[in-house]
């Protein structure tokens, strides 16, 4: 249980990380998620704003991963 619980956090925050750069390569200009927002502002060499949405996922993902450690570690008591 303690491997699969680790795999399942892992490939979570994983998946965040790939969907957000798979939004900057290929993005859906209709739709409107953080990784189109990088990419349009890095096309205006806008850097404090692509700076902030970076540290924006960048805290996202750390609160989903402390978030599932922490329910994980209430499943095993």
């Amino acid at each position: 249980m303690p491997t699969i619980s680790l795999g399942i956090i892992q490939s979570l925050g994983l998946g965040m990380k790939v969907s957000i750069m798979a939004e900057v390569l290929v993005g859906n200009p209709k739709v409107k998620g953080l990784g189109m927002m990088i990419k349009n502002y890095y096309n205006y060499v806008e850097m404090d704003y692509v700076l902030a949405l970076s540290l924006i996922g960048i805290i996202l993902i750390g609160l989903l991963d402390l978030t599932l450690h922490l329910v994980k570690k209430k499943i095993q008591k």
